[in-house]
């Protein structure tokens, strides 16, 4: 297993771990992205957790180009909801109730995109 693979495999099971853990905090309020899918299934977070779990099973099978994508779209749905987030026009800073999920997907996600390669094969003479 080469060193590629084994980041991006604990990326992967840090993107799931992420999605247990508390995204937004709010003084005692607190909800994760689990929380959201039970509240809604139908939601971008039914879909980062698809993307989570197919980013870790394709890394897994050594299937570097589909893991890759899968990380950055959930890199680019974490983005959009910040970005969307921001422009609510509430006069709050965003990055003061983001929690420690929040930024464990970001992470990981980031490290994900750029760790899933193939194995780049020696010439041997």
């Amino acid at each position: 297993m080469n060193k590629n693979k084994k980041i991006s495999l604990i990326a992967g099971s840090l993107l799931l771990l992420s999605m247990f853990l508390p995204y937004v905090k709010m003084g005692m309020i607190q909800m994760s992205i689990y929380d959201v899918i039970s509240a809604e299934f139908m939601s971008r977070a039914t879909l980062m957790l698809v993307l989570s779990l197919g980013a870790l099973i394709m890394s897994f099978m050594d299937n570097a180009k589909i893991a890759r994508i899968c990380f950055g779209a959930v890199l680019l749905i974490l983005v959009y909801a910040l970005f969307d987030a921001s422009n609510t026009g509430a006069g709050f800073n965003v990055f003061d109730i983001l929690g420690i999920g929040a930024y464990l997907a970001f992470i990981s996600s980031l490290a994900g995109v750029i760790f899933s390669k193939e194995e780049e094969q020696e010439a041997h003479s």
